[in-house]
C-alpha cells in the first residue's frame, strides 16, 4: 500500500465497487453533519438576505404538512428505493425478497423534523417520528404489513462502545414494549464515573445526542478522518415474538413481555455470535 509521509494512501487501482462504497458512506456523512448544520442556518441566511418570501412560503407548507411525520410520512417514493438512508442500512432490496409484503418505517427523533429541508428528505426517505402517536398511527393503519423500525437507545450505547464489549441499555426502556402490546404488533428483536463520561452524559441529556470519542479514516487515506474503517455490518433478524393486543397494558404485562424480549435477544446473540467472529466467552450485557 503506497505511503506519503507515513500516511497510508488508498490506491486508486482498487475495484470500482469499493470506491462506490466509500462515496456512499461519504454522502451519508455529509447529509448527517455538514448538510444538517447548513439547513439549520438556512432560515437565518434567508432572513438576513431579505429572502423573507421563501421563509413565508415554507412556513405555510410546514403548517400544512406538520402532521405528516405522525401519520406515516409520505407515500412510497422513488427516493425510498434509491437514496434512502434506511434503504442503505437495511438493504431494502434484499429485505423485500426476505420479508415480502412488509413496508418498513424508520423512526427517528422528533427534533429531526424541525429542521428546514432535512425534514422533507427524511420524509421522502421513509422516516417517521418516534413519538407514541406516530407509532400508533402507523401500526393501526387499515393497511396491513406495516413494520416500525425503532433503534432502542443508541446515544448511551455509543458511549459504551469498546472493543470486544457488547452492552445494551435496555432494562429501563419499556416504552416500545407498551406500544407493541397496545397494537398487538410482533416484536422482532468510556468508563462510567470519569469526568469525560459525566460531560458526555450531560450533553446527551441536554441534546439527545452523544459525543463519543472515535477515530476513523479519510476518503483517500486510511490513518485518520471522520469516515468509518471498512468493516462488514451484519444484520441478524430473530423469530417474531407474538404479542396479543392489550388496549391498556398493566405494568406487570409490560415487564413480562420486556423480560421475554431480553431473553430472546440474548439467545439470538449467543446463537449467532460465532458466525461473525465474536469470541465464545463474550456475553451480551443488558443493563
Amino acid at each position: 500500500m503506497p505511503q506519503i509521509l507515513s500516511i497510508d494512501i488508498s490506491p486508486l487501482t482498487e475495484p470500482w465497487d469499493r470506491h462506490l462504497e466509500s462515496i456512499g458512506v461519504l454522502v451519508n456523512l455529509v447529509l448527517t453533519f455538514p448538510f444538517t448544520v447548513m439547513c439549520m442556518l438556512l432560515p437565518f441566511f434567508l432572513f438576513l438576505t431579505y429572502q423573507w418570501h421563501i421563509l413565508f412560503l415554507y412556513g405555510f407548507w410546514y403548517l400544512y404538512d406538520r402532521e405528516s411525520p405522525k401519520n406515516g410520512g409520505y407515500q412510497k417514493t422513488w427516493m425510498q428505493q434509491t437514496t434512502s438512508l434506511l434503504a442503505t442500512l437495511m438493504e431494502s432490496f434484499v429485505w423485500e425478497f426476505t420479508f415480502p409484503g412488509l413496508r418498513f418505517f424508520g423512526c427517528t427523533l422528533v427534533s429531526n423534523f424541525k429542521i428546514m429541508i432535512r425534514r422533507e428528505i427524511l420524509l421522502l426517505s421513509g422516516f417517521i417520528d418516534c413519538s407514541k402517536e406516530s407509532i400508533r398511527n402507523t401500526l393501526a393503519s387499515e393497511k396491513s404489513g406495516h413494520a416500525v423500525v425503532i433503534v432502542v437507545g443508541g446515544a448511551e450505547e455509543a458511549l459504551d462502545a469498546h472493543p470486544n464489549m457488547h452492552k445494551l441499555t435496555l432494562l429501563s426502556r419499556k416504552g416500545f414494549i407498551k406500544e407493541a402490546l397496545r397494537s398487538g404488533a410482533s416484536l422482532v428483536e468510556n468508563p462510567k464515573g470519569s469526568l469525560l463520561r459525566r460531560f458526555q452524559t450531560w450533553f446527551k441529556e441536554l441534546t439527545s445526542i452523544s459525543i463519543p470519542l472515535f477515530y476513523g479514516r479519510g476518503l483517500l487515506q486510511l490513518n485518520f478522518g471522520f469516515m468509518p474503517h471498512r468493516r462488514p455490518i451484519n444484520t441478524v433478524v430473530g423469530a417474531p415474538i407474538s404479542v396479543s393486543k392489550v388496549t391498556a397494558p398493566t405494568a406487570e404485562e409490560v415487564s413480562r413481555l420486556h423480560n421475554l424480549y431480553c431473553e430472546a435477544l440474548i439467545e439470538l446473540f449467543e446463537t449467532n455470535k460465532s458466525r461473525f467472529g465474536v469470541a465464545e466467552a463474550t456475553k451480551l450485557i443488558i443493563e
